[in-house]
C-alpha cells in the first residue's frame, strides 16, 4: 500500500510504518525505486549505469537516507516544549498574519499570508489545528534555544539508527539568536529529518512520550531454522511524560479535523508544507497514528508532488498517510 500510494502518481519521496509499541518497521517505501532483478542477467551493467543516472535517485533509499525540512510537522516538538515551559492549550498566542522576527527586521507569515482563522489572538489548541506560523515564532521566544534542542533530541532528531541499512541523522541546525530559534520552531531554517524520523517522532507520541529504537530485523536464523538472534523492543528516550502525549494527541485529533474535516476517522495527525527554495514546489508531510492498532506513519512527497508551489501535506501527503493506515489490520 506504501509504496503503491508513491509510485501509482509518479511521486518522490518516502513513507514509513512503524508500530510504537516495539519500534518494529511495518513498511518502508521509497520512490522512485528499481526492481533489484533487473540487476543480475546480461543487461545488469546497462541497467546499472541507467539507474546511476536516472533523475530521483533511484539507488537511494528516501526513507532513511533522505533529510529534508520538515515544516510544520516539526510543531509537534515545539509544542511538546511549549506544554512543559508554561503553556496549555488554552493558551493565547498572536494569530496575526506575519509577524516580525526576533532581534531583526524579517517579518514571517502564515500560510497565504493570512490571519490564524481570521483572528488576531488564538489560543494554541487553534494554532496547532490550523498549523499557524506565527503562533509559533511567539511561543519559540518562551521556549528559548535550549529547551527546543533538548525536546528534539528527545524525539530523536539528529539521531542515527542503526537498522543494517543506509541512514541519515538529519540536525536540528544553529540556534544562536532568536531568528534561528523562532524559524527552526516552523521547522524551516536549518532542520532536516527522514521519513524515518517523522514516523518515529509520531509514534512517539502514540507511545505516551516514549521513543523506541526502530528496527527491520525480526529475528535471524540459521540454514536449519534455528533461532540465533531475536530483536528485543529498546527504549532510545523518553521524550515527554504520558500527560504531555495525551495532550499532544488530542491536538493531532483536533489538527485531523481541521486538515480532513472529518470526525470518525480516529486517526491523531500533523500536516507540513516545507520551503525550500524561492519559486520552487514545496516538500508536503504528513505524520499520523492511530490508537486503535498500534501503528504510526510519516510521508513526504517531494516537490508538491503533482501539485506544484499550491500543494499543501493535507492535500498530497495525507491520503497517502491515511491509505497505509487503513491497509494495516494490526497484529495477528
Amino acid at each position: 500500500a506504501a509504496y503503491d500510494q508513491l509510485a501509482g502518481p509518479g511521486y518522490k519521496g518516502a513513507a514509513v510504518a512503524i508500530q510504537p509499541s516495539t519500534g518494529k518497521v511495518l513498511a518502508m517505501a521509497s520512490s522512485p525505486s528499481f526492481n533489484v532483478s533487473d540487476l543480475v542477467g546480461g543487461q545488469a551493467a546497462e541497467t546499472w549505469d541507467q539507474l546511476q543516472n536516472q533523475e530521483g535517485n533511484p539507488l537511494i533509499n528516501h526513507a532513511t537516507q533522505e533529510t529534508l525540512p520538515p515544516g510544520s510537522i516539526f510543531k509537534i516538538i515545539t509544542t511538546a516544549a511549549g506544554l512543559n515551559n508554561g503553556y496549555d492549550p488554552n493558551s493565547t498566542l498572536t494569530g496575526a498574519a506575519s509577524i516580525t522576527l526576533p532581534d531583526t527586521v524579517t517579518e514571517l507569515t502564515n500560510y497565504g499570508n493570512q490571519a490564524c482563522g481570521g483572528a488576531d489572538s488564538v489560543t494554541l489548541q487553534t494554532a496547532f489545528a490550523l498549523s499557524c506560523n506565527t503562533a509559533f515564532v511567539e511561543m519559540s521566544e518562551g521556549i528559548g534555544a535550549d529547551e527546543l534542542r533538548k525536546y528534539a533530541e528527545g524525539f530523536g532528531v539528529g539521531e542515527k539508527y542503526s537498522l543494517g541499512v543506509e541512514t541519515s541523522s538529519g540536525a536540528l541546525g544553529e540556534l544562536s539568536d532568536g531568528a534561528q530559534v523562532a524559524q527552526s520552531a516552523i521547522g524551516q531554517r536549518d532542520v532536516t529529518m527522514s521519513a524515518l524520523q517523522a514516523a518515529v517522532m509520531a509514534a512517539t507520541v502514540a507511545n505516551k512520550g516514549k521513543r523506541m529504537e526502530p528496527y527491520l530485523i525480526n529475528r535471524i536464523t540459521d540454514a536449519q531454522m534455528n533461532e540465533l538472534r531475536t530483536t528485543q523492543p529498546r527504549l532510545a528516550a523518553e521524550a515527554i511524560n504520558e500527560d504531555t502525549a495525551n495532550t499532544l494527541t488530542d491536538l493531532m485529533f483536533a489538527s485531523e479535523r481541521s486538515t480532513w474535516g472529518y470526525d470518525g476517522n480516529g486517526f491523531a495527525s500533523k500536516t507540513g508544507t516545507a520551503e525550500h527554495g524561492e519559486g520552487l514546489a514545496p516538500h508536503v508531510w504528513y505524520v499520523a497514528f492511530d490508537p486503535e492498532k498500534d501503528i504510526a506513519v510519516g510521508v513526504v512527497v517531494k516537490d508538491g508532488g503533482n501539485l506544484g508551489e499550491g500543494a499543501t501535506g493535507g492535500q498530497v501527503s495525507g491520503p497517502i498517510g491515511r491509505a497505509i493506515l487503513r491497509a494495516y489490520g494490526g497484529e495477528q
